[in-house]
């Protein structure tokens, strides 16, 4: 009897030590999982931050004798599927989107932006192009090189890269982080401004742009699938392009 008790006793005891051990396990994952959550979140907002400040650059000192002439599709376009000739860096491929309105009136995406600028007025001829690419999960800055304006050269420039946000990776092997950003235009927009008025500010005819980050992750439990997308998005009004 004193046998089978011990027995007993020991395989409730080691019951409770691996119900134990697993509920640590969940916490430990739980808690992981909501640093990860986090720490993207701080990534994102950071991103979304950096690629609105460049991409105001669009259009800048681009001038004609009759004042202000950026447009779009000329100092700014828009790519779909864009993607690297050879490796990270180099020429860009891609399908061009017009930023014009179309008939149909339909929102225009792409996964890189290229626009070009000048430092200043007084030297017209001057011009630079910049970009970003969002390919792999990663946020890419396609670094300032000459050019004569983004629409004709975009797929010319042998492009430099830094990076913005880095491929995203989770210690939870079912986690698939980072999609992508994702730039989208409705042609058909109203005007905008900076701050939301018009009041003093000149050209309003630019273009709206949304920048959306998506960031997929695996549920931690059936009751949390609908937290398995989230996304950022932010609008940057660009006034020095015209339609």
């Amino acid at each position: 009897m004193s046998m089978l008790s011990l027995m007993v006793g020991l395989l409730l005891g080691s019951m409770a030590v691996a119900a134990s051990i697993t509920l640590y396990r969940v916490n430990l994952r739980q808690s992981v999982d909501a640093r990860e959550t986090t720490q993207q979140d701080v990534e994102s907002a950071l991103a979304m931050q950096a690629v609105s400040s460049l991409v105001m650059q669009a259009g800048f000192g681009i001038r004609s004798v009759s004042g202000p002439s950026a447009s779009a599709d000329t100092d700014i376009v828009l790519l779909r599927n864009a993607q690297f000739v050879d490796g990270v860096g180099g020429r860009l491929q891609a399908e061009l989107q017009s930023l014009l309105a179309t008939s149909n009136g339909a929102t225009v995406v792409g996964n890189a932006l290229v626009w070009s600028w000048s430092p200043s007025a007084q030297l017209p001829d001057e011009v630079w192009c910049a970009g970003l690419v969002s390919v792999g999960g990663a946020l890419l800055h396609l670094t300032p090189a000459r050019c004569a304006s983004a629409g004709t050269d975009w797929s010319a420039i042998d492009w430099q890269v830094q990076t913005i946000a880095a491929t995203r990776t989770s210690s939870n092997t079912t986690s698939a982080l980072a999609i992508g950003t994702v730039f989208s235009v409705d042609p058909n927009a109203g005007t905008c401004a900076p701050f939301s008025t018009q009041i003093g500010r000149g050209n309003t005819t630019g273009l709206v742009l949304r920048l959306t980050d998506f960031t997929s992750t695996a549920p931690t439990s059936s009751a949390s699938s609908a937290e398995r997308t989230r996304s950022f998005t932010s609008q940057v009004c660009l006034t020095n392009i015209t339609r």
